[in-house]
């Protein structure tokens, strides 16, 4: 003991430890969380402004890139118009000069012909003057770039090349080549001061013959200026790439050019060989990362060290339908967020030790006022030990101690007292305890053998109850008595004198809708002879509220299979059906957003394009003084207002579907339906040169429909099969019945469909024609499927390419 005691810090010393840990634990606890919240927070804030400045940056380049597009079909119009502008050089070189002009991002506007390789354009030189291109096979060979003035007029000739023949030029190949409207790749501009981009578009005639390739370029420093000018926090930064790899523009401050082998030659190079440390690296990540840029998601994240600081970087796509594919990599330091969380850092740190000295000197003053009276007390006690019966200590306090001290006087004279009788009595007593401690002896032997079988017993018992919070049960079958442990009263809120002893003070509490179901199957499991019962259910807790319940139980059972007993354990899973729940609805409302934010996409794409066709008819509305050429023009805006308005009546027929509106139904006439609906396209059909027929058959029932809904679909179908059957095709209509019910087919000798579209063509807004030269808004089929499909029939489709489709509704009789 001595050893022990010598071994053992002192109180004093324990006092003032535990007091300065407690204090630095706490404050460094509360100094760590603080610090992993900052941290979050900065995180969140970082992506928050990443995903803003991706949003803002793709739709501002997205509308920059969609300019050049919209003159080329602009110019194109006018073309296909009146072949005869192509000759009018000085009439095409005012047009093209008022358009750049008009769009300050356009560099320069030409068409080259297809009929001999002619060539006009004019290309933006400073704020007052022109160069423009031109060669015409009526003159000779040659081509000329001519300095013109603010109004076109020829100055000089700059250069002369001989031989020229645009139908060879690497944008003409590409138009041809593509079909439709599309980009160029991307290169050096010929005066070597930075890249470029040209936007080309094939023209055709009405009878499909190409008259030639319009074109209108773009210089990408102006990307380049927006991206430099953007403010992202502090120091944040921004380039864009090709999926090659190839740097296109970037905030820092350097070209995406620099000298190649030859140094008079100006050359792209990759995003991961920028002189900027922020691109390089990142580049280089993004590159390990993925291998092949084009296998990057939209909204991927990630932080990069960068010249020993680390950024948050995040990436998304920006595209377009004429085939454009780059990918924009936003980075923001750390640093611009951790700041104020590492100077909150450095202030706790400080009152951390500022809290542990003053827990030291308050530790001391506390331990030195404790330990004094207890030591002298101590120091009695031993006294006290040795037989010296007169050992007072003197504490002047009031306090726990100074009673402690008055009652130690106290024990020491009542000691001294009892001491002088105690030899005495105890000799007496010795005698009479020798005899009854041999009764004893065998009595305590047997019965410490017995409470120690029972101690064990009882022990395993608390300690399995205490090891689970289930609420465990004992059921006797025999005499229907059932027994809960402590853990039914802590997570149900009943007290011991509500719990009913029979088995009511478990199935009065199961839910009602639950308890059938519940009692069968447990009277199920012991009349079938198995070892154990489980299902789950609500039960009531004492405030009114239901806990789901998983319950488990086990059937003991005599030698000959007679159920004896029950024993089990209720676990309340409440809390992980609401996970499950909460994760469910997370995920749904995540699913609707992006099905929301798809949508949104999807409606602003159709009608961007009309309304820059109707802002481009305007435009040239204030210049034109023909009548005739302003009633034409009139007449195209009318056009694409009809479109709109037939959009907007495409997307409120959808909404209502989708919110369920109820039909209004009654027995109908489908081959009466069919007919009206032949009819009224009829007159459309004749104008295309399609021929209709009418297969309706005799037997057919009537079936409960909503006419004015069916007949939109219908109408949908059949107004389908007009737009996409070339001239001199056939359109079938035709109905049957079976035993399922009847059946409507929409049969067309069109081209037919692919097979790697046939899965889409339900889907909103997809149509196969991506060009869009089709009419249509791709919500024609959906609208179409989902009236079906609420009349409780389907649409089914058929398709071969060259071989035309069948578009077949089978409804219930």
């Amino acid at each position: 003991m001595n050893q022990s005691a010598r071994v053992a810090p002192s109180l004093r010393t324990a006092l003032i430890v535990r007091l300065v840990l407690l204090v630095t634990l706490t404050a460094g606890l509360i100094g760590y969380i603080s610090l992993l919240n900052g941290q979050r927070a900065a995180e969140d804030l970082a992506n928050q402004l990443q995903k803003q400045t991706l949003a803002g940056v793709t739709q501002k380049l997205g509308d920059y890139l969609a300019l050049p597009h919209m003159l080329n079909r602009l110019n194109a119009e006018m073309v296909r118009r009146d072949s005869a502008n192509i000759t009018d050089v000085a009439r095409l070189r005012a047009e093209y000069i008022r358009q750049l002009r008009a769009f300050d991002p356009a560099m320069t506007v030409a068409f080259g012909a297809e009929q001999g390789g002619e060539y006009v354009g004019v290309g933006r030189r400073d704020s007052d003057t022109y160069e423009s291109g031109l060669m015409q096979r009526a003159i000779d060979n040659t081509y000329r770039v001519y300095l013109l003035d603010s109004q076109g007029t020829p100055l000089q000739v700059l250069t002369e090349t001989p031989n020229y023949d645009a139908r060879t030029r690497s944008w003409y190949q590409t138009g041809v080549k593509a079909g439709k409207a599309a980009w160029s790749p991307i290169y050096v501009w010929a005066s070597q001061t930075n890249i470029g981009i040209t936007a080309v578009l094939p023209i055709y005639d009405d009878t499909g013959a190409l008259l030639g390739v319009q074109q209108s370029a773009l210089s990408l420093k102006y990307i380049g200026d927006f991206l430099a000018g953007l403010r992202i926090g502090q120091s944040g930064q921004v380039f864009l790439v090709e999926r090659s790899g190839l740097l296109v523009a970037s905030s820092a401050p350097e070209k995406p050019i620099r000298p190649g082998q030859n140094s008079a030659d100006l050359v792209r190079f990759k995003a991961t060989e920028s002189a900027d440390p922020f691109t390089r690296t990142a580049a280089g990540h993004l590159t390990a990362q993925f291998g092949d840029l084009s296998r990057i998601p939209d909204d991927y994240q990630a932080r990069v060290d960068v010249a020993g600081q680390r950024f948050f970087v995040s990436t998304a796509s920006l595209r377009d339908p004429h085939g454009l594919d780059w990918l924009l990599v936003v980075g923001v330091p750390e640093s611009d967020f951790m700041a104020r969380v590492e100077a909150n850092t450095r202030s706790t740190i400080l009152l951390c030790v500022i809290a542990a000295l003053v827990a030291l000197a308050l530790g001391i003053l506390t331990a030195h006022r404790i330990t004094q009276p207890i030591l002298r007390l101590n120091a009695a006690a031993k006294e006290l030990a040795q037989g010296r019966w007169e050992q007072q200590v003197t504490v002047k306090r009031r306090d726990e101690v100074g009673e402690l001290a008055a009652s130690f006087n106290w024990m020491a004279a009542q000691l001294g007292e009892l001491f002088a009788t105690l030899e005495q009595r105890v000799a007496q007593r010795t005698t009479e305890l020798v005899a009854a401690n041999r009764e004893l002896q065998q009595e305590v032997t047997e019965r410490k053998q017995a409470e120690e079988a029972l101690r064990e017993s009882e022990e395993r018992y608390q300690l399995a109850n205490r090891a689970t919070f289930n609420a465990i049960w004992d059921w006797n079958l025999q005499t229907n008595v059932l027994w809960w442990n402590e853990n039914f009263q802590t997570h149900f809120g009943y007290c011991a004198e509500e719990i009913e002893p029979g088995i009511e003070s478990w199935t009065n509490r199961i839910h009602p809708e639950d308890l059938a179901s519940v009692e069968a199957g447990i009277h199920a499991a012991i009349d079938s002879g198995r070892q154990s019962w489980s299902d789950q259910y609500r039960f009531r807790s004492k405030n009114g509220t239901y806990a789901e319940i998983d319950d488990r139980g086990y059937i003991s059972r005599e030698a000959s299979g007679k159920p004896v007993r029950m024993i089990g354990a209720m676990q309340d899973i409440s809390e992980r059906k609401q996970a499950e729940q909460r994760a469910f609805e997370l995920a749904l409302e995540r699913e609707r957003m992006a099905l929301l934010t798809q949508f949104i996409l999807d409606v602003s794409h159709e009608f961007r394009t009309p309304l820059s066709i109707m802002q481009t008819n305007i435009y040239l509305l204030e210049r034109l003084e023909d009548p005739a050429k302003r009633q034409r023009k009139l007449a195209q805006i009318g056009e694409q207002v009809t479109g709109i308005t037939r959009l907007v009546e495409l997307l409120v027929e959808m909404a209502r579907l989708d919110s369920g509106v109820p039909f209004t139904t009654q027995s109908m006439d489908l081959n009466g339906l069919v007919g009206a609906i032949a009819g009224k396209l009829q007159a459309q059909a004749a104008a295309k040169g399609l021929t209709l027929y009418l297969e309706l058959a005799s037997d057919l029932p009537p079936v409960p429909a909503d006419g004015n809904r069916l007949d939109r679909a219908l109408h949908e179908l059949l107004n389908n099969a007009v737009r996409y059957t070339p001239t001199g095709g056939s359109i079938t209509l035709r109905t049957a019945s079976g035993a399922a019910g009847v059946t409507v087919e929409v049969q067309d000798s069109g081209p037919g469909i692919a097979a790697d579209v046939l899965p889409h063509i339900f889907e909103r807004f997809y149509r196969q024609d991506v060009a869009h030269t089709t009419p249509g808004f791709g919500l024609g089929l959906p609208i179409a499927r989902a009236i079906v499909e609420r009349h409780g029939g389907r649409l089914e489709v058929e398709s071969q390419p060259g071989a035309g489709s069948v578009f077949r509704i089978k409804l219930p009789a």
